[in-house]
């Protein structure tokens, strides 16, 4: 295995940071409005700037705004950012995906009345909003829909997977949807794992085939651990009936799952081991799983620390295209270290 090592700084090329201020105690303002905001995430704008949602406390309730930035820094939007969704409820649990055109789709947890359910936007290059301005329901079965993951679908929308209650216990469910906001599955969604105990979903991807690939942490067994499954084009869930482990180890936590695909109907899974009886003791693996679903890098998965002296944990990564992954993590002295 080849291994390279590198700081953040030396990521960014010197002419994407020049325009950028490089005070922090001034940094480029988003939003600047007196009430409070928080939990901001934010996408590529694929034009060299990015989108930016959060959760903003200026109307005394939790509702969300978003913001563009260009490639200067320079927000494009209205000031302190447009409201994604204008019904009068507590929207929460955001994540967004680029639209492929400058804009953003971005889905949430919808609170009206203690009811959870997922709704979901797509917002314009300019800011228009394109679907519902309430929002687009994505899910409104009983129970609740919470924490949300997306995905591009390969094909121009996109893969949306969630944490849903509306069983005895918490389960997995997907959705795909287009670019205009229309459902390509039934509208209570795709069941991914309904097994006993809690499953709690963590990442979301695209097969390459118009279906999506969804991992979880799964208690079934008590000890959490790590499962992936895929649901084909048509919404119908294929590979081991709720979700094939990444890992037959039967001792150690499997936590912080990352998914990235691998372009040929499978998963790179990534994911932190960490000791029952010392959950400060931890490493990061890795894990190809195939279009079929078999485990390709061994039933444990690969251990991808260069220093078993060093504990690692809280695990980034995309696929190189070339068949391999780009993985990075925490050292415990907090830097960023990536390895090739």
């Amino acid at each position: 295995m080849r291994y390279a090592v590198f700081t953040l700084v030396l990521l960014l090329p010197i002419w994407a940071v020049a325009e950028w201020s490089t005070d922090p105690q001034v940094n480029n303002p988003v939003c600047t409005d007196y009430a409070e905001q928080g939990d901001a995430i934010s996408v590529n704008d694929g034009a060299g700037g990015l989108v930016v949602v959060w959760e903003d406390e200026r109307s005394g309730t939790t509702y969300l705004y978003a913001q563009r930035l260009d490639a200067n820094g320079t927000p494009m939007w209205t000031t302190n950012g447009i409201r994604v969704c204008t019904y009068a409820s507590v929207q929460t649990d955001a994540a967004v995906m680029s639209d492929g055109y400058g804009g953003a789709i971005v889905v949430w947890s919808d609170d009206v009345g203690g009811n959870v359910n997922l709704y979901g936007q797509r917002i314009a290059p300019n800011g228009t909003l394109l679907w519902l301005a309430t929002g687009q329901a994505i899910c409104t079965a009983t129970g609740s829909q919470i924490w949300p993951k997306i995905s591009p679908d390969d094909t121009g929308g996109a893969l949306v997977a969630w944490t849903d209650t509306r069983g005895s216990d918490d389960d997995v469910y997907m959705q795909r949807i287009d670019v205009n906001g229309t459902l390509n599955w039934p509208s209570s969604g795709v069941a991914v794992c309904t097994e006993s105990g809690n499953q709690y979903i963590e990442g979301v991807t695209f097969d390459t085939g118009g279906g999506g690939i969804a991992a979880w942490v799964d208690l079934r067994d008590t000890i959490p651990r790590v499962y992936v499954r895929r649901v084909n084009y048509l919404g119908t869930p294929i590979w081991t009936a709720g979700g094939n482990r990444v890992s037959t180890d039967n001792i150690d936590h499997q936590l912080y799952p990352i998914i990235a695909s691998n372009d040929n109907g499978g998963v790179f899974v990534t994911w932190t081991k960490a000791d029952p009886l010392d959950l400060d003791d931890s490493y990061v693996y890795v894990q190809h799983v195939n279009a079929a679903g078999a485990r390709l890098w061994g039933d444990t998965g690969r251990f991808v620390h260069v220093n078993p002296d060093i504990n690692t944990s809280f695990s980034d990564m995309v696929a190189d295209g070339e068949g391999g992954v780009f993985l990075a993590w925490f050292d415990p002295n907090g830097s960023l270290i990536a390895y090739l």
